[in-house]
């Protein structure tokens, strides 16, 4: 476990970047379609 906070940091910014990643993919389809195949998990 790292609790270093300049690894913490890294973290929350690669968090942040996919996020933005997905919303750019994506944001056009919020409350339109799912973004995700859930028949894979049935």
């Amino acid at each position: 476990m790292n609790a270093d906070w300049e690894f913490l940091t890294h973290l929350r910014d690669a968090g942040r970047a996919k996020a933005s990643q997905w919303l750019a993919a994506n944001f056009q389809h919020l409350a339109k379609q799912s973004s995700t195949d859930f028949e894979l998990y049935l």
